[in-house]
């Protein structure tokens, strides 16, 4: 009983320290690049929201089909009689997929940086981390530095 008490008591400690970090401004999870948009001037962010809004508009279908073949693949897997060379193509679908829309990303940032000059976040391939944090001398939302906070 006491073990158990200790054990609620330390989680809503833990709880306790993570809310504050979350309810800063432009904080949390996923608040990446609005945020960071926030930060900017208004001509830079609507020709950013400009080509954000192309580039999902092209992706939305591609996600669509990618999520099509998880289900089937999914389907395969719990499935006895299913063949591995089935599961080995969707498998292979589904990779080429994914590349193609890690790939879309990568154009759209650079796109973006030719454009505007601005370098998005989360160009390591995550969300964007700290996203929304302005007044770090103009260098992006972590100090010049990739999603995570890596070197520049």
């Amino acid at each position: 009983m006491k073990r158990m008490h200790i054990s609620i008591l330390t989680a809503l400690m833990i709880l306790a320290l993570a809310v504050p970090a979350l309810a800063q401004p432009g904080g949390g999870p996923g608040n990446g690049s609005a945020g960071f948009l926030n930060c900017l001037p208004p001509e830079k962010q609507q020709a950013i929201t400009t080509i954000l809004d192309q580039q999902r508009a092209g992706r939305f279908e591609l996600r669509q089909q990618m999520r099509a073949k998880m289900i089937q693949l999914q389907g395969l897997v719990v499935d006895p009689k299913a063949e591995p060379a089935k599961m080995d193509a969707l498998i292979d679908e589904i990779g080429a997929m994914r590349n193609k829309m890690f790939k879309d990303r990568i154009e759209t940032q650079r796109k973006i940086f030719l454009e505007t000059g601005v370098v998005m976040p989360g160009g390591n391939g995550g969300r964007g981390g700290k996203g929304g944090r302005c007044g770090n001398g103009g260098r992006g939302p972590n100090g010049g530095r990739g999603g995570k906070g890596g070197p520049a």
